[in-house]
């Protein structure tokens, strides 16, 4: 990988757990806890971490996981994400 393609994954990425971080937030409303939960294995994602799963371009699929869970109000609950329908 390029230098500058290099830069422009970093900024993409980092974009990116940006969106998911603002996405989330207000659902735990504290940062250590948003923080927590963007490094933590997820069983419902496949025992991925939700910052795992962006940098390997998985920010579409992690995008309506966390809208469909938010949305739900009820983060316990499993909520079915298909493989192969990431969207990015």
């Amino acid at each position: 990988m390029e230098p500058d393609e290099k830069s422009r994954a970093l900024r993409a990425y980092e974009q990116n757990l940006a969106r998911i971080y603002e996405l989330v937030f207000p659902f735990f409303n504290d940062d250590n806890m948003t923080r927590i939960w963007l490094r933590t294995p997820n069983p419902m994602l496949g025992d991925i971490c939700p910052r795992d799963m962006v940098r390997m371009g998985g920010y579409g699929r992690l995008l309506r996981f966390a809208t469909h869970a938010i949305e739900e109000g009820r983060p316990g609950r499993p909520v079915e994400v298909r493989e192969g329908t990431d969207g990015s």
